[in-house]
């Protein structure tokens, strides 16, 4: 049983590292270039490894090329998804000024127009319950 139990502990202890590898290839970059402060310097770990790109290995190298196009893409989708957002936000204000005036004349601001006419649900009209989401 001890035996067994050595083999198996001698086994994960020497494929280990390899196996870690295989699924990151850019691990050991990352522990060598990009401790703590360098992440932080360079605003996380991929620009940790972007700004050390001569001296990253052919693989990790390779993985940060296949990333690149979608990193590009994410500040678009992001522009996008938040320009929907105001986009809804402004139809939901024209939908329910009626119901902000009639039911919560005072409130200034709408998050706060919103708390109170979240309190008024029943009486909304269809298209700011809609909105809403109500």
């Amino acid at each position: 049983m001890k035996k067994t139990l050595l083999a198996l502990v001698c086994a994960v202890t020497l494929f280990l590292p390899n196996l870690l590898q295989a699924v990151d290839p850019c691990r050991t970059d990352i522990n060598r270039l990009c401790g703590r402060r360098a992440q932080r310097h360079y605003g996380g770990t991929i620009g940790c490894l972007e700004a050390n790109i001569s001296h990253l290995s052919p693989e990790c190298r390779a993985r940060l090329a296949r990333r690149q196009p979608q990193r590009e893409a994410e500040p678009e989708r992001r522009v996008r998804r938040e320009n929907r957002r105001e986009e809804s936000a402004i139809e939901a204000r024209r939908a329910c000024v009626d119901d902000k005036r009639r039911y919560c004349p005072r409130i200034k601001g709408w998050d706060a127009a919103v708390s109170c006419l979240r309190g008024h649900a029943r009486e909304l009209s269809r298209d700011c319950k809609a909105k809403l989401g109500y």
